[in-house]
């Protein structure tokens, strides 16, 4: 069965692929996450805070986008 070959011992390590890691694109990546939540928690207070039907309907579909 050729697609459990990650299974068995023989693993020829030379064909893995080398990775790293920029710092300043990690830190840019968890702003990037930390504003989107900022955003979306944001989003979900007005959503619960809004009066008219219109306006949960207005912040739910710019919780969707």
């Amino acid at each position: 069965m050729p697609f459990l070959q990650f299974l068995g011992g023989g693993i020829d390590r030379s064909l893995a692929m080398g990775g790293s890691h920029d710092p300043a694109l990690v830190l840019l990546s968890y702003l990037a996450a930390a504003l989107a939540a900022y955003a979306a928690l944001s989003i979900a207070d007005r959503l619960i805070a809004a009066e008219t039907p219109l306006g949960r309907k207005s912040w739910l579909a710019a919780g969707a986008l």
